[in-house]
């Protein structure tokens, strides 16, 4: 007798160990061996059929995704292999006011120039002890930036989450939560988003009380700045909540 795999699924996103959140539920009947499957009781066909392999079922990933209304991502090395996949279910575009829509985009650009800026700066001073890693980290910040600004969320939210990825153990790493958060809720992910902003801000006030790095307190310069980021997270969750 033939195997079958049977996925009741709900609308979700799952970027790296993020959280699960339901939506609205949709059933997948998925056979072993067959290259078709019944999405609610209606039949179609797969590019490629499920199968077990030492134990594991294997299924089409894309289509499963596709049919409860989402979309794959794919990061690759240099080498082409797959690096991370960004999975992100709901991606409906987020109603804003006209206002709203301005003061978005205003701090999107002032972002992008002040990551272009870093860039810039750490590739001028090559014999300071920067490290590759720096560099990755502001360069995915930035590929993120480049496909906020063309409203390609799902894109950016992948170079986001792999900026963070890359100095995940450093304390400058939060940084790029908010965008992370902010084209979460773009995408209409209001309580993913809420998640991150509220971590964002966990973080951020952390380091303004020098709780993140006792050895190197933030100057008053840099409070000042990262107090308006965190006016900004807040003005995100204020939407993300109504």
């Amino acid at each position: 007798m033939k195997k079958l795999l049977v996925i009741s699924l709900v609308a979700l996103l799952v970027i790296g160990v993020l959280p699960l959140y339901g939506a609205s539920s949709t059933a997948i009947v998925l056979t072993i061996g067959e290259a078709s499957a019944l999405v609610n009781g209606s039949a179609t066909v797969l590019d490629v059929a499920p199968f077990i392999q030492e134990g594991r079922t294997f299924v089409p990933l894309r289509f499963v995704v596709e049919q409860l209304g989402g979309d794959v991502a794919y990061d690759t090395k240099t080498d082409g292999t797959v690096n991370t996949i960004t999975i992100i279910m709901g991606t409906g575009a987020l109603a804003l006011t006209e206002s709203e829509q301005e003061t978005m985009r205003q701090y999107v650009e002032n972002e992008y120039q002040k990551v272009s800026d870093q860039l810039a700066y750490l590739r001028e001073e090559s014999d300071f002890a920067w490290t590759e890693s720096d560099l990755a980290f502001y360069g995915k910040w930035m590929s993120g930036l480049e496909k906020e600004r063309t409203q390609q969320y799902i894109d950016a939210a992948m170079e986001y989450q792999v900026a963070f990825e890359t100095l995940r153990y450093e304390i400058s790493s939060y940084d790029v939560l908010l965008p992370l958060g902010r084209v979460l809720l773009l995408s209409n992910q209001a309580l993913v988003a809420r998640n991150i902003l509220e971590h964002y801000i966990e973080e951020a006030e952390g380091d303004i009380l020098g709780e993140t790095n006792p050895e190197r307190p933030i100057t008053e310069e840099g409070t000042k700045l990262l107090q308006k980021d965190i006016e900004f997270a807040q003005w995100l969750l204020a939407i993300a909540k109504r």
